[in-house]
């Protein structure tokens, strides 16, 4: 990630010094896009990042080995559940069947 950063920064010198605009300049001459509608939009976004940056997160570390313990308990729970409901219903279809055949 850091080197396609840093390749970015440096496409956005050389566009600087071929068109001899900024780069939100750059933007408008490409999309038509004036520069007062994109303003509100950069302020916002670099509000954000900063915000995002300054706080710490809330969020908690897991152990891995938690994680896949738990999942493969709800797999084999909903696969136990499927096959209990698929056996049952195979058993009403079976039912019926009978029921059927025997008002035949």
């Amino acid at each position: 990630m850091g080197r396609l950063a840093q390749l970015g920064i440096a496409f956005l010198i050389i566009g600087e010094i071929i068109t001899g605009k900024g780069t939100l300049a750059q933007l408008n001459i490409e999309t038509g896009v004036p520069i007062t509608d994109l303003e509100p939009l950069i302020l916002f976004n670099v509000t954000y990042f900063l915000v995002a940056a300054t706080n710490p997160g809330t969020g908690k570390f897991v152990n891995d080995n938690d994680v896949v313990s738990e999942l493969v308990k709800e797999i084999i729970t909903s696969t136990e559940s499927g096959l209990l409901l698929f056996l049952t219903s195979m058993y009403d279809v079976a039912n019926l069947y009978t029921k059927t055949c025997r008002r035949s």
